[in-house]
């Protein structure tokens, strides 16, 4: 999960104190189950509008490269 463009180039940044993760059946159209509401740290993330969701990955970098 990438949070925000570690370039800087993310615009309308803002801090979130909740998240909620779905997670999309076969088909990408469906949401599959009850969302993930992973624990954020007190003073909460900073995100903005390059948030994504990436593949499972392996490694953190990998992820970022995808």
């Amino acid at each position: 999960m990438n949070l925000s463009a570690a370039d800087g180039s993310g615009t309308d940044g803002r801090v979130e104190n909740a998240l909620t993760v779905s997670f999309h059946g076969r088909s990408c159209d469906e949401s599959v189950g009850t969302g993930a509401h992973p624990r954020l740290p007190a003073k909460g993330v900073h995100v903005d509008d390059s948030l994504e969701v990436t593949y499972w990955q392996q490694s953190m970098d990998d992820a970022v490269r995808w």
